[in-house]
């Protein structure tokens, strides 16, 4: 670490003493450290692609099984969010929403993640609805998170009317 700071120590340095000089060789070096940055980007961007297909399919086999947990279906489609395929993700959510065995606060996230992809998927009459089914099946929920989502609802239904 301290060969590094000294490092840009001595950058500084120079880039304050020859400021045109500096100039020049970063106008000279910067085409060729974006391409460099950008391709590293890419091959990771790519990579994250692989992992995640891998991903879901270990999940979709892990939840196909017959003593899959609700746990499974929540990770499944928290994966799916993520690969912005919200309708799929819906779906996994009313299911982890409905589970008996899941916990109440799983079952309140969950409920409240049916509303958000349905938003995101641009269903918005079906966002409105289930939007407004939370509030009515969790009352505990705090007053700000409550007052945002009606405000929320509120947005909701009149762009509903627009359309």
């Amino acid at each position: 670490m301290r060969l590094k700071a000294r490092f840009l120590w001595l950058l500084f340095r120079f880039a304050t003493k020859y400021p045109a000089l500096a100039g020049r060789i970063v106008r000279w070096i910067a085409p060729f450290a974006a391409r460099r940055l950008q391709r590293k980007r890419a091959r990771s961007f790519q990579r994250d692609d692989r992992l995640a297909a891998a991903t879901v399919a270990e999940l979709r086999v892990d939840v196909a099984q017959p003593g899959a947990t609700w746990e499974d279906e929540f990770a499944l489609a928290q994966v799916l969010v993520r690969q912005r395929n919200y309708g799929e993700a819906a779906t996994r959510f009313e299911r982890v929403a409905a589970a008996p065995a899941a916990d109440a606060d799983s079952r309140r996230d969950a409920a409240l993640w049916v509303a958000r992809t349905l938003e995101y998927a641009e269903r918005f009459e079906a966002a409105r609805a289930a939007y407004s089914q939370y509030l009515k099946d969790f009352p505990t929920i705090g007053t700000l998170e409550r007052r945002r989502l009606e405000r929320r609802v509120a947005e909701l239904e009149r762009s509903v009317s627009k359309s």
